[in-house]
């Protein structure tokens, strides 16, 4: 049984193991010791593993910059036992999961990272590979406001093991990104609402494509998708990673358990867990909604009328509704007008070149460490 600290391919060594939604894999973060930089490793345990490495292979050769390469795949022996193993690469961002069923997208936002994604699904489709599992955790909004999607080849064939979807094709791609967009502009699960859930700023595209959906239809193509949504802007998609981090967490941390009220929530969960940093919201809410009590109560001393209680609405039964990715204020335009000017640079030639020829030749040190350096230099 593998574990953190093992080496897989002589070249990643594994750090931490990961939650994952499909049987059949153990999914670590990796690190790859020659490039210095994070990956993803896939263990295979699903009954035919040798499937799910062909796969690999074959989503292998599809370049598009948008897709996460598969880095290497193969058997190796351990012991006594062989290892399946797939490696991938590890896009830095926001993953969309970490965002859906929180907040409501603006539609166009939404559209961006749907259209996007679509766009790019189109690529492999030409070949005859389709995904087969995409979902909320498969698209990554990078900093400079690129969608990258996981898991091509490998999630499919995992996927289709499990009996979690049998059918790989172009139609249940489109249907699975249609079903992202609609729970993204509501903050709803799409077998839970109805056409009156859908905000009223659809375009009638995007709106035609939903009620398609929620009909049971969903688009056929993913070029419906892409006529109905566009590709979107990419100064959209780099906000979502620039205000994501400050929609639920608060300005200021809380600092210790002794700072807080004696016998509150917040302070149990930061004694429970050891770290300040990891009350919500949620916890914090709990601590102002117990200092106005106090100060009710100190009222109510001083004047010796009783202070009639706020009513609190029902955290079980609410949700919070941002419009999230909107320009709400001149502020916020000019916030977008900035994110537009400070955008990364493109790679430069040298970079391009060598990243390509490593691409090329992936099992070449001396030019794995010619991108590096190139890298580091631009």
């Amino acid at each position: 049984m593998v574990q953190a600290g093992d080496m897989i391919g002589r070249r990643f060594r594994l750090v931490r193991s990961e939650d994952y939604d499909i049987p059949g894999a153990a999914v670590f973060t990796a690190r790859d010791v020659r490039l210095h930089q994070d990956v993803t490793v896939h263990i295979i345990t699903s009954l035919a593993p040798s499937s799910v490495i062909r796969a690999a292979r074959r989503a292998q050769v599809i370049r598009d910059r948008r897709l996460t390469r598969v880095l290497a795949a193969g058997l190796e022996r351990q012991g006594t036992d062989r290892l399946a193993y797939v490696v991938s690469e590890r896009p830095s961002g926001v993953r969309l999961d970490a965002l859906m069923g929180e907040v409501a997208f603006v539609p166009d936002t939404a559209a961006a990272i749907v259209g996007e994604a679509a766009a790019t699904l189109m690529i492999p489709g030409r070949s005859g590979i389709h995904h087969g599992m995409v979902r909320a955790r498969s698209l990554t909004i990078t900093p400079r406001g690129r969608v990258m999607t996981s898991g091509l080849g490998i999630e499919g064939e995992l996927g289709s093991q499990a009996g979690l979807g049998r059918v790989r094709s172009e139609r249940a791609d489109a249907i699975a990104l249609a079903r992202i967009f609609v729970t993204a502009v509501t903050g709803l699960d799409a077998d839970e609402l109805t056409s009156d859930d859908l905000p009223p700023d659809l375009a009638d595209p995007a709106r035609e494509l939903c009620e398609d959906l929620l009909r049971g239809s969903g688009p056929l193509t993913l070029k419906h998708l892409t006529d109905a949504l566009g590709t979107g802007k990419s100064s959209a998609l780099r906000a979502v990673v620039a205000e994501a981090p400050t929609l639920w967490w608060p300005a200021a941390p809380l600092a210790s358990a002794e700072a807080l009220p004696a016998g509150s929530e917040a302070a149990a969960l930061v004694e429970q867990t050891g770290d300040a940093d990891v009350v919500s919201s949620d916890a914090a809410e709990v601590t102002v909604l117990t200092a106005d009590a106090d100060a009710d109560a100190e009222v109510a001393e001083q004047t010796g009328r009783a202070v009639a209680p706020v009513e609190q609405p029902d955290p079980t039964t609410t949700r919070l509704r941002t419009r999230f990715g909107g320009a709400v204020d001149d502020i916020e335009e000019f916030h977008d007008i900035v994110l537009e000017q400070n955008a990364a640079p493109a790679p430069s030639v040298l970079e391009a070149i060598f990243e390509r020829l490593h691409q090329r030749f992936p099992r070449s040190a001396q030019l794995a460490e010619f991108a590096e350096a190139a890298r580091r230099r631009a």
